[in-house]
Parts: C-alpha cells; structure tokens; sequence
C-alpha cells in the first residue's frame, strides 16, 4: 500500500494501481487499497474502473464510516465528470447521509442538481479537445480531484442555500408522503420529481 502510494504522489498512476492490486490480494478486509485503486483509475481517466471501485468500497460494511463517505464523495465525482449528473447528485446525498457536516459534499450536491436543471450544451468532439488543450494551458482541471476534495463548479453561495433548502422541503415532503402511504393514505405529489 505505501508503495503504491508513493508511486501515486510520483504521478506513476499505472504502477500505482498494480501495487493496489497486490496489496487487495494480501489484505482483502482492508478496503484502502481499493479506495486507493479508485484513485488511480481516475488520474488514469478510467472513470467507469474509479466509479466501480469507489462504488464497492462505498458498499462495504467492514469498511470505516469515513473511508465510505469519502468513496460516495469521489464517485459522485467522477458520475459528475462522466456527466451522470442524477447518479453524482444520488452519490453525494449517500455521503452526506454518512458525514453531514461535510459542506464540499452539501457544495457538489447544489452543482449537479443545478446540472440537472440546466444541463450543459453538448459539445462537438473537436470542441471537447480544443478545451481539453485549454485547460492543460491553464494549468489545471474545473472539477474534483478524488484526493483533494474541492466544489465542481461556480456557484454563489446563497444560490448553494436555495438550493439545498429546496432539496431539505423535497425530502421532508417525500418522507410525509411515504409515511402516509405506509398508513394507507395517498401521496400528494404523485409523479416524478422535477429536477
């Protein structure tokens, strides 16, 4: 495990995640070098492979309460960069149910519902590559990394608030609606969600 993450910080992601690999086979109850697999995998731009990996360490119980926060938080941003916005947003809520003073989840969760209201333009191949080159330019990428957490995206923080405010009533509205099916009542608000 330390030798793949001394690779990792040398930027070796490839050697990086076969020592992972290694370590999951000596210490398959440790879920840190699958967490760490994660990791790589994304550095590597293997979303899908980071996405499962954090996945599963997210699904496991034996796992740290923290070490599972921090899966569901780094999967809900790689859904985001694969532009999954529904699943980042379901990610982020899972983490937030673990650790609810964590505010760059509360953040990210406000930028990909915001994601979900207003998708983004699709965009050309040729334009995903010139922004590609733009942003190796600029020294760096607009969202997430899975080892330094920090938000997706620009917005205010009162818009943040709105947000979360309207997401704290929608949940408090389902939670009623579900206790008074579950009393034989009927919902008031039958339909999907308008996101």
């Amino acid at each position: 495990l330390r030798a793949g993450n001394r690779a990792y910080a040398d930027g070796r992601h490839a050697d990086a995640l076969e020592r992972y690999g290694r370590a999951a086979g000596r210490r398959p109850k440790d879920a840190r070098p699958l967490y760490n697999a994660g990791a790589a995998f994304y550095r590597l731009e293997r979303h899908d492979d980071a996405s499962a990996a954090w996945g599963e360490v997210a699904g496991r119980g034996d796992a740290a309460r923290a070490v599972r926060a921090g899966a569901l938080y780094n999967l809900g941003g790689a859904r985001y960069r694969a532009g999954d916005y529904r699943g980042a947003a379901a990610a982020y809520r899972a983490a937030l149910a673990l650790d609810p003073s964590d505010l760059d989840a509360r953040r990210n969760l406000a930028v990909a519902l915001k994601r979900l209201r207003q998708p983004p333009p699709p965009r050309s191949d040729d334009k995903k590559k010139d922004d590609q080159d733009q942003d190796k330019k600029q020294g760096g990428e607009d969202r997430p990394k899975p080892d330094k957490p920090r938000p997706q995206d620009s917005l205010t923080k009162d818009e943040a608030e709105q947000v979360m405010r309207a997401v704290a009533e929608r949940e408090k509205a389902a939670q009623k609606d579900a206790a008074r099916r579950a009393q034989g009542g009927r919902s008031r608000h039958p339909g999907k969600e308008d996101w």
